[in-house]
C-alpha cells in the first residue's frame, strides 16, 4: 500500500473513532434525528481550505456548497 493511501486510511479511522465511537457519538445522532445546519457557506473548490477544516466544525454544523 502506498504511503498516500495509508495517509486517507488513518485520517478515516481518526474521522471514525471521533465521530462514531467517543465521546456523544455524533454520526449515530445526525443519523437518527438528521442535521440542522446553523450555516450556508458558499466557497471555492479549493481543496487546501475547506469551510469545514477552517472553521473547525463538527459534521452536521454547516451546509456547504462548493462552487
Amino acid at each position: 500500500m502506498t504511503y498516500e493511501r495509508q495517509k486517507l486510511l488513518d485520517g478515516f479511522d481518526r474521522f471514525h473513532k471521533k465521530y462514531y465511537e467517543d465521546g456523544d457519538k455524533l454520526m449515530r445522532k445526525l443519523s437518527q434525528s438528521g442535521a440542522h445546519p446553523d450555516f450556508f457557506v458558499i466557497s471555492c473548490i479549493d481543496p487546501r481550505s475547506g469551510a469545514d477544516t477552517v472553521l473547525d466544525t463538527p459534521p452536521g454544523t454547516l451546509f456547504e456548497d462548493s462552487q
